[in-house]
């Protein structure tokens, strides 16, 4: 609506308007998923940013030359996706990778809780959603995720590079 002193503009985001008697499918449960995650994702990008919340430190555990460990925590990427990471993981460092390395941590999902549908044909489909962390290796901080760390080959193999500082969410 439009007056004097007066301009209303919508974005197009729409949830949905539950009612009795209403009838919904399958889509209008992806569709209401889809609008309260947007809205959580966009706090997160604006309110706190893109960066490690907590944990995910970066070590080379002693006597080791070849494997690096990276302890639980939280990061945000630059899409507003928490990035969770419940367990400590190891990771083989590639022999033939340049120095330095960053370790990325990357955002990621799979289906999964297969059931089966009630149709006349078999056939199954994933009930659940379930959210991950992927850890890797890169020449450089790129944005596809959150560079936890740097590692650096020395004589005798490899090291955490301490002058590299992880970006660091906006948390008071």
């Amino acid at each position: 609506m439009s007056g004097v002193g007066r301009v209303e503009r919508f974005a197009g985001v729409k949830r949905v308007n539950y009612f009795d008697g209403q009838i919904l499918g399958a889509q209008d449960f992806r569709d209401e998923q889809a609008y309260v995650i947007e809205k959580r994702r966009l706090l997160n990008r604006t309110l706190l940013g893109r960066g490690v919340v907590a944990g995910l430190l970066v070590s080379v555990p002693a006597g080791s030359s070849a494997i690096l460990m990276v302890e639980p925590g939280l990061a945000i990427d630059n899409r507003g996706r928490e990035i969770e990471l419940r367990v400590a993981v190891s990771l083989d460092i590639p022999p033939a990778a340049g120095s330095p390395q960053y370790i990325i941590v990357e955002y990621t999902e799979r289906e999964t809780d297969a059931v089966a549908l009630p149709t006349a044909t078999p056939k199954t489909v994933a009930s659940r959603i379930e959210e991950g962390a992927v850890m890797r290796f890169s020449d450089d901080d790129d944005a596809a995720g959150v560079a936890v760390g740097r590692i650096a080959r020395s004589g005798s193999g490899w090291r955490v590079d301490h002058a590299f500082k992880p970006s660091r969410c906006r948390v008071t």
